[in-house]
């Protein structure tokens, strides 16, 4: 069991104002259910159950670039980090954890 924090203003944008109630309950379960370092090997029809909606990977073209389908296919939030963490530190064993995650995808931070 992973607790996150929570955005509060993500209410505010516009980006996910647009959305419909179906894609706003994507992106939830996508944040909550993604990895430490926020990916997530996507399980379509665990989503559609959970969410009581059919969804799809079609439906990630609605999430304006707030999510990156990496080369093995996995979902990957980029602003997850920065936003649960901050800035990563090597002195940290937490974020130590999150810069192996990230390495087991992959992933370089820029």
């Amino acid at each position: 069991m992973s607790k996150r924090f929570f955005d509060t203003e993500m209410y505010l944008r516009p980006w996910y104002r647009s959305l419909t109630p179906r894609l706003k309950c994507l992106w939830m379960f996508i944040l909550a259910r993604c990895d430490m370092s926020g990916v997530i090997d996507m399980d379509w029809e665990l989503a559609s159950f959970s969410i009581g909606e059919k969804v799809s990977v079609e439906d990630l073209k609605a999430m304006n670039r707030n999510i990156a389908v990496l080369e093995s296919g996995k979902l990957f939030v980029p602003d997850f980090i920065l936003f649960q963490y901050g800035k990563l530190s090597q002195s940290s064993s937490v974020h130590r954890g999150v810069m192996k995650a990230l390495q087991t995808h992959g992933i370089t931070l820029k």
